[in-house]
């Protein structure tokens, strides 16, 4: 547990802040100072909505065998719980047999937001707001953010999910081109953590965030295993 606490004192302070609003990592120490930070080993789902870019509001579903049905629900605003319920049942979308493996996340919200904000002006695509939601992935414990970005109207206009480890965007719908079938796909290839994209150099925005991804990455590595691989192709740069 004191290592969780480190590691979200690590991502926070290099993680960029938004104004007036708190970023996910930020709303879960808020949890963590106020109840305890043994109730962060048991969050199963975070969640925000209307976003510009980070909500005025952070739902933490905690996993609680106590409860009615099954899980506690803390709302989160500018630094303090502004409520605490039970609901009558879970939402039918989390899965809480199991906690998220919060040693996987490296990617805050104003991370995750930079990455889709960069994967909408590939595609050419504008939004007003963000709806966030982090929860583990149906493989694993490994968390995975699903932001929906949506225009004026409070429509869904696209939704990207990220590795919340590596940043890597595992799913699109709405940014490319169709197929003949009328679904959505993939202009491109994605990079993985296992196969970096290595082709022209990117000295842009994309490379930049890239960069603060892999380092952050790295330097929770080094304080886990006391190794440091994951930012090796960014050593030489400063």
């Amino acid at each position: 547990m004191k290592k969780f606490a480190v590691f979200l004192a690590l991502l926070v302070t290099g993680s960029p802040a938004f104004a007036g609003r708190d970023t996910a990592y930020q709303a879960l120490r808020t949890l963590g100072k106020e109840k305890g930070q043994e109730l962060l080993n048991r969050v199963v789902e975070v969640e925000g909505h209307a976003g510009t870019p980070e909500p005025a509001i952070w739902k933490i579903v905690i996993d609680d065998p106590s409860a009615r049905s099954g899980v506690r629900e803390f709302e989160i605003s500018n630094g303090r719980i502004v409520s605490e319920r039970t609901p009558s049942r879970a939402n039918s979308d989390s899965n809480t047999s199991k906690a998220m493996d919060f040693s996987k996340l490296n990617l805050d919200s104003a991370g995750a937001f930079a990455v889709a904000e960069r994967e909408a002006q590939k595609s050419k695509i504008g939004f007003d707001s963000v709806d966030y939601l982090l929860r583990r992935d149906n493989q694993g414990t490994t968390p995975v953010w699903v932001l929906r970005l949506m225009n004026v109207q409070h429509k869904s206009v696209c939704t990207i999910s990220l590795a919340s480890d590596t940043g890597a965007v595992l799913r699109r719908s709405g940014l490319s081109a169709r197929s003949s079938d009328g679904d959505f796909v993939d202009s491109q290839p994605r990079p993985t953590a296992e196969q970096p994209d290595e082709s022209a150099p990117r000295r842009e925005v994309g490379h930049e965030i890239d960069k603060v991804l892999h380092r952050a990455g790295g330097t929770l590595e080094e304080f886990f295993t006391g190794k440091r691989t994951i930012d090796r192709r960014f050593q030489n740069e400063p």
